[in-house]
């Protein structure tokens, strides 16, 4: 994978992130529950058996480390976007990160899709550089 598509991959992954982060949350939020619930259960083997399951599988859902590994990328990547002309910038948030279509992105700005297009390669080079 070159740099330019290390780039796109991580512009992309953005987005995901947040939708990632919020279902890991609602499922550390789910096992928790069952904890909450198997604990209030009459004390038996099968019942602590059944607790150390479920906590188990909680600290395998990594929540906080997810979340700083996202930052870290985003605070990267935010960087190297604020420092593109408004245009630029603006393209880049449309089309990865809100996922606009190009032909959307040019009719808002007064550009064709080719063009949006090669203004993108040009940002994404911009940004390869920085990160």
């Amino acid at each position: 994978m070159n740099n330019l598509d290390k780039v796109k991959n991580d512009l992309r992954s953005m987005r995901k992130n947040a939708h990632v982060i919020n279902g890991l949350y609602n499922l550390q939020k789910t096992y928790e529950k069952r904890i909450s619930l198997l604990e209030k259960l009459e004390r038996g083997e099968r019942v602590r058996q059944a607790i150390l399951r479920e906590k188990q599988s909680l600290d395998e859902v990594d929540v906080l480390g997810y979340i700083k590994e996202s930052r870290d990328l985003e605070a990267k990547y935010q960087r190297a976007i604020n420092s593109l002309d408004p245009v630029d910038k603006t393209i880049i948030i449309e089309s990865f990160i809100n996922g606009v279509a190009y032909w959307k992105i040019g009719n808002q700005l007064g550009f064709t899709s080719e063009g949006i297009r090669k203004r993108i390669q040009r940002a994404l080079t911009k940004i390869a550089r920085m990160v």
